[in-house]
């Protein structure tokens, strides 16, 4: 696990979009003195194009060696995805659609973030307008199960690449 100072707490709730809940429980638990605690597991996937040699789907499971996890997984399309192509991108939770989180996405290209919030079966529609490499990501926040005081977390991702229209 990590601590964290308290200024930068509050400029890692900002970057994650932290929901309400979780920025009224900070702001108690820092009223009474504790000092920010928490636990993180991160999650990673890049998707390559269908029509990569030997490019092979993980399949959907949500989680990896039936460890718990936290997944985006993207609908990709039967060739490149594009430049202008929209992408379907669904955010699971244990196997499960998790809704009404922030998730974000950029690219190598321009340091402007693109913000959505997932729908209640955990998808995300993106217009992805350049030839780039994309990151797509999310951070699921909550109090700890183990730790009175603590927070768990997991950071989840995603990677895919946009080439030019033809």
């Amino acid at each position: 696990g990590i601590e964290i100072d308290d200024p930068v707490v509050v400029h890692y709730l900002d970057e994650i979009r932290a929901l309400p809940d979780v920025r009224a429980r900070w702001a108690a638990l820092q009223a009474r003195g504790v000092r920010w605690q928490e636990r993180y597991v991160k999650h990673a996937r890049i998707e390559l194009p269908a029509a990569d040699p030997g490019a092979a789907s993980a399949g959907r499971p949500g989680q990896a060696d039936g460890v718990p996890g936290l997944d985006l997984q993207a609908e990709m399309p039967a060739g490149a995805l594009r430049a202008g192509d929209t992408l379907r991108v669904q955010l699971l939770r244990d196997g499960q659609p998790l809704a009404g989180l922030p998730v974000v996405v950029r690219n190598d290209l321009n340091p402007l973030p693109l913000w959505h919030r997932s729908d209640a079966e955990g998808w995300i529609t993106a217009t992805l307008p350049l030839a780039a490499r994309w990151l797509i990501s999310a951070v699921d926040l909550r109090p700890s199960a183990t730790e009175a005081d603590g927070w768990d977390s997991r950071f989840v991702s995603l990677s895919v690449e946009t080439v030019p229209r033809p």
